[in-house]
């Protein structure tokens, strides 16, 4: 690249503060004695606020750009500060702001732990060079609560209907109830000698279905034991759940997760 025009030439310590600067030609023995002592600079052209940077090693000049769009890791973290979220997309030789406090980055990453809410941009010769991007704080324990109640209204729905091997009937506690008062009747029929006329049930679909006693209480033991089914799956699931440490794997957990 040519410096032939009127450069500013910004010399940094480093913990990124600004030792001086100066407005000349570019000038090679400023840069030699910046490159023997190893301390970062950027330049600033006068005409235009791009700035640039050298890497000392190969010489080689690098524009870096007037708009960044930093590149995290994770968007959401755990509240307990155990989560490290990786940025990345950082321009070399600036100031990465995570809440305020000004970090000095020389590489293009910049690692933070989650002990709370994060924002974080960079700023350049004190102008702001990115969009603020934003880390959700996230407690755990909350995410399973609200997920384990998202599971739960998937089991009443799952409760609500339970296919046989007669066909499908309504399975919510008000259609059981039923279900259940059907078969004492007929139990008690049975027991005191009484003939047991065949039973008309309204099924699932809203037809009405003639049963034989025995083919009735055979039905009520299969919705019992698809109700039992459910509620057994719902168990394995809370129990996975509570040994779920990421906030990816509670938020993907779902009621067939655990299938196959």
């Amino acid at each position: 690249m040519n410096f032939s025009t009127t450069m500013c030439l910004f010399v940094f310590n480093q913990n990124g503060q600004a030792l001086y600067s100066v407005e000349a030609p570019f000038d090679e023995a400023i840069v030699q004695g910046l490159e023997e002592s190893n301390t970062p600079y950027a330049i600033l052209t006068k005409e235009f606020p791009d700035r640039y940077w050298m890497d000392t090693n190969t010489k080689e000049v690098f524009l870096r750009e007037t708009v960044i769009d930093l590149e995290f890791s994770k968007t959401k973290a755990k509240a307990d500060g155990t989560d490290v979220i990786t940025i990345t997309n950082i321009p070399k030789f600036s100031h990465l702001v995570i809440n305020g406090e000004p970090h000095w980055v020389e590489d293009e990453l910049f690692e933070i732990t989650s002990e709370g809410p994060q924002t974080a941009y960079v700023t350049m010769g004190g102008r702001h060079r990115c969009s603020t991007a934003s880390i959700e704080f996230v407690d755990l324990e909350s995410l399973k609560a609200d997920k384990w109640e998202a599971l739960k209204k998937e089991r009443e729905n799952k409760l609500s209907v339970c296919n046989t091997s007669k066909g499908a009937f309504d399975s919510d506690a008000e259609a059981k109830a039923n279900i259940t008062g059907i078969v004492t009747s007929i139990m008690i029929a049975q027991s005191l000698g009484a003939t047991v006329p065949d039973i008309e049930f309204k099924m699932h679909n809203n037809e009405t279905q003639v049963f034989t006693a025995e083919e009735f209480i055979q039905a009520s033991l299969e919705v019992s034991d698809c109700i039992s089914t459910v509620y057994k799956h719902s168990w394995a699931l809370k129990a996975h759940l509570d040994s779920l440490n990421s906030i990816d794997e509670i938020e993907e957990l779902n009621w067939n997760s655990l299938e196959g």
